[in-house]
């Protein structure tokens, strides 16, 4: 239920303003992919049924197996012990302003030592394939991507509104989902840490919350 939201916030005035101070052009469409393919038992995914949310096919996929966390550890353990050169460009290393030399460590550790351990890729991936979702928030959406028309001639689909977006959610999808966990007897009201949040501002959260984090 709250994938929902965001994916309908994804599409909200608030994101397509600040994309166009960001990157200087016009958000003209906005496309995700699900977690489950066709090979989830229904081939349903959250973007399935959600309204302004178009399904458009299958990737071709190729996704890598999740590695336990002893199995994770083992091999930065290997990679550390052998390649330490790489495991310190990737681990240790910063840039001058302190962020890290290289991203997605991890990635770049795994992949690297399948390849020196000459692990077959059937064993470290898998064809596994994701739902392709698009979302275009003008009707003449392709005719504007294939720069057949410009800004001023863009016609918009749907309220982007985050009221609107907002409403769309509560009332199309979780009024029904919270009735019928009510009817289920199947409502938790426990609180939760951040539950205050709700009621706090930005600076009166990082006052409270972000010594807790290390930050």
């Amino acid at each position: 239920m709250g994938g929902k939201l965001l994916a309908l916030l994804c599409l909200s005035d608030t994101v397509q303003n600040d994309w166009k101070v960001r990157y200087g052009d016009t958000l003209v469409g906005v496309t995700t992919t699900s977690l489950y393919g066709n090979t989830k038992s229904g081939g349903l995914s959250q973007y399935d049924g959600l309204e302004h949310w178009n399904k458009m096919g299958f990737s071709s996929g190729s996704v890598a197996f999740e590695p336990s966390r002893k199995t994770v550890n083992m091999v930065y353990d290997w990679v550390k012990e052998n390649y330490t050169e790489k495991y310190f460009e990737w681990w240790e290393a910063k840039k001058p302003k302190g962020l890290p030399l290289k991203r997605d460590h991890k990635n770049r550790t795994l992949n690297f030592a399948y390849s020196k351990l000459g692990i077959p890729k059937e064993l470290i991936r898998t064809e596994h394939q994701r739902g392709i979702y698009f979302s275009p928030l003008y009707d003449n959406t392709n005719e504007y991507l294939r720069k057949e028309i410009g800004d001023k001639e863009l016609v918009k689909s749907f309220d982007t509104s985050e009221e609107t977006l907002t409403q769309i959610w509560k009332t199309k999808y979780a009024k029904g989902r919270i009735s019928m966990l009510k009817k289920k007897n199947n409502v938790s009201y426990e609180s939760l840490f951040y539950d205050d949040l709700i009621y706090l501002s930005w600076e009166e959260t990082k006052a409270k919350y972000l010594q807790q984090v290390g930050r």
